[in-house]
């Protein structure tokens, strides 16, 4: 019996990792540390893997106006025009890293240089 309930854990503790790619990436991210953010996708994370609370990193590091990383994750193809699969605060899902970079135009410039710089390209083709 005991077995049972510790594979049944087991189970769901793998699962909810998989379930929440980029956690970690998205931590480094709010953290604002480039560092432990080039590790983390030189192993294997995606710069647009969406995490548990359905932002990608690059949504994060516009959010808490973490400019180096933002323009690294956006130079190694991060898509500023994913959309949030949740509301996170006042944002609603469907938020994209431009909309964010919008909304903080006025207290991060270095964010409006971004988003002029990279809402140009274009969105990825959804497969």
């Amino acid at each position: 019996m005991k077995s049972t309930i510790y594979a049944a854990l087991l189970l769901v503790l793998v699962t909810t990792q998989t379930l929440h790619a980029g956690d970690s990436l998205s931590r480094a991210a709010i953290s604002g540390d480039i560092v432990v953010v080039k590790e983390l996708v030189k192993s294997g994370e995606g710069v647009n893997d969406i995490d548990r609370w359905g932002w990608t990193a690059l949504m994060w590091s516009v959010y808490y106006g973490n400019i180096p990383v933002a323009k690294w994750l956006l130079e190694q193809g991060a898509d500023p025009n994913i959309k949030s699969e949740q509301t996170y605060g006042s944002y609603m899902v469907g938020t994209t890293a431009l909309i964010l970079a919008a909304a903080y135009w006025q207290q991060h410039t270095d964010i409006t240089k971004l988003w002029k710089h990279f809402s140009t390209r274009k969105p990825m083709p959804v497969m």
